[in-house]
């Protein structure tokens, strides 16, 4: 992910390829959420932890589980 977000990709692009690049919606959309460029990496480990949050190894308590998403849920709501 680190690195898609660095490439700078060089040259002339074909007629039939859209003028706004991948790079470029990414960062409209980041601008209308109030983001910057920089924070994506961050934004994206956050992500990976909520995903690894919500797969719990077999064994573990429902209610673990609710507890973690709350918690992760808050903690999102108070850092944006």
């Amino acid at each position: 992910m680190r690195q898609a977000l660095r490439w700078n990709p060089q040259g002339n692009r074909g007629k039939e390829i859209p003028k706004n690049t991948w790079k470029q919606k990414l960062e409209t959309k980041c601008k209308k959420m109030g983001r910057e460029w920089k924070d994506l990496p961050k934004m994206a480990l956050d992500w990976k932890a909520l995903i690894e949050d919500l797969c719990l190894p077999r064994g573990e308590e429902e209610g673990n589980w609710a507890t973690t998403w709350t918690d992760m849920l808050r903690h999102q709501r108070l850092t944006t």
